[in-house]
């Protein structure tokens, strides 16, 4: 997942979905947190309160498939030798 956080830092968002999907979401997420919290603390935005309440057991479930999804892929995509 580092590879992909460097490649999505660098712009290379294809090569970073392709490294590990997983972590090419997460670092777009993490750099979208960064920001939209940059802002509601600067502004006092209410936006933050609004987004917490997206935080539940559903979204926790997604992100845990997702994230072995993606592992899979990634088990499946490893050359072999």
């Amino acid at each position: 997942m580092t590879t992909a956080f460097a490649h999505a830092g660098d712009g290379a968002f294809l090569r970073s979905f392709l490294t590990q999907p997983m972590g090419f979401l997460l670092a777009i997420a993490t750099a979208t947190l960064f920001w939209g919290g940059l802002h509601v603390t600067a502004t006092g935005s209410r936006v933050g309160a609004t987004a917490t309440r997206l935080l539940g057991p559903r979204l926790l479930i997604l992100l845990s498939l997702l994230t072995l999804a993606s592992w899979a892929y990634k088990f499946v995509t490893w050359p072999q030798s």
